[in-house]
């Protein structure tokens, strides 16, 4: 699948367009065998990144004892995790298109309602969120095959 989105800033609006999508013969299966669709083209618009959580862990010894440093206080050892975060930067009320009968479709944040820098985050995030809930779809639709269609001739 080739998804086509076009970014284009213009007069202070960032624009977004879901432009085509394109979808290879098994895809078009996958979709023609399926129930329509559904992608929220609304929603909260969210943009994800990734944190570093550190957390400390006692050091212990072969037998668990914990291993004190000398002032006799427990020593400990940092871990990092990195953790996925979540931020939901504007929420609006859900929209529904057909995928991918609907596409093309745009959304636009001007520099007027949300300023220069929340407006070029929001476009940007709702281009992920967007290319998100697509990847979701096609996901779903490729882990339920056709197994039932087939052609059968039968000799009696």
């Amino acid at each position: 699948m080739k998804l086509n989105i076009v970014r284009n800033l213009e007069n202070g609006i960032y624009n977004v367009e879901v432009k085509s999508v394109t979808l290879d013969t098994s895809e078009q299966e996958l979709i023609k065998d399926a129930v329509p669709q559904k992608l929220d083209i609304a929603g909260d618009i969210t943009k994800t990144s990734i944190i570093n959580v550190i957390t400390k862990e006692p050091i212990v010894d072969e037998l668990g004892v914990p291993v004190l440093d000398e002032l006799d206080q427990p020593t400990f050892k940092e871990i990092t995790t990195p953790t996925e975060k979540v931020e939901v930067l504007l929420r609006l009320g859900s929209k529904f298109k057909t995928f991918p009968i609907d596409i093309p479709f745009s959304r636009s944040f001007s520099v007027v309602d949300f300023g220069e820098i929340k407006a070029q985050e929001l476009a940007e995030s709702y281009a992920d969120t967007i290319q998100k809930r697509i990847e979701e779809i096609m996901t779903k639709l490729r882990a339920k095959p056709d197994t039932y269609s087939r052609d059968e001739e039968i000799i009696i």
